[in-house]
């Protein structure tokens, strides 16, 4: 069954039902893709993954937008000349959600990888930088997951090196089954790759995916399992 409001599951919790109402109807006057594929050119390669270009994700960013590859400080520091989240428009506000006990805006992706894509901005009154995620960051973004009622959501962080384009801490929300709006898809293709465990670190587990291995993925990558508070 295919869909592009998402909204598959019965009993949403209030953050996910916020985030599909929003994008079924958003404010008046705040230009919002229905679906984030509708000007897409999307291909499906092995292992699951689905490769999309869609020229208009890039063009509505209001960040830094990166041309290539290029060597990026991931300690920059917050710079208020530049697009923060202090500076979006209201409207784009979804709502705000408790992560370990602080309030954070839930704001709208408006160049969003799918449908139902959100952003996180973590403490921004603070106008922290991307670089300083940190401990308490990392279990924000843990709580953010279980915030959800849906297995599918997905809560990621990209740095200022993995070409975050607003230096202003924040992380993203995403659901698995946006990428081919079927229900069915309830993970992202990264996490069937195979692994290799290196050990323990604590209680948390430490393993890898290898992509210079026969068979492996297309990047690597470090796995961590274990408590919230201890993975961060």
């Amino acid at each position: 069954r295919t869909a592009t409001r998402l909204d598959f599951a019965m009993g949403l919790s209030y953050l996910d039902t916020k985030v599909f109402a929003f994008y079924d109807s958003p404010p008046a006057g705040l230009h919002l893709p229905k679906d984030g594929h509708s000007q897409a050119s999307r291909r499906r390669l092995e292992n699951g993954v689905i490769v999309v270009y869609n020229d208009e994700h890039w063009q509505r960013k209001r960040g830094h937008r990166p041309q290539g590859a290029q060597p990026v400080p991931l300690s920059l520091p917050f710079d208020e000349s530049k697009f923060n989240f202090n500076k979006a428009d209201t409207r784009e506000t979804m709502t705000s959600v408790n992560l370990i006990g602080d309030e954070h805006p839930v704001i709208v992706n408006l160049s969003p990888l799918m449908p139902g894509h959100f952003i996180v901005p973590l403490w921004m009154d603070l106008c922290l930088p991307q670089g300083a995620l940190g401990v308490d960051g990392v279990c924000c973004a843990c709580a953010l997951a279980a915030a959800s009622s849906r297995a599918d959501l997905r809560v990621g962080y990209n740095s200022n090196g993995a070409f975050a384009s607003v230096n202003h801490l924040h992380i993203h929300g995403l659901y698995a089954a946006a990428l081919d709006g079927c229900e069915a898809t309830q993970q992202f293709p990264i996490e069937e790759a195979p692994v290799r465990a290196l050990g323990m670190a604590g209680n948390v587990t430490v393993s890898v995916i290898e992509p210079s291995q026969p068979g492996g993925y297309y990047v690597g990558a470090f796995v961590f399992e274990g408590e919230m508070r201890e993975v961060g």
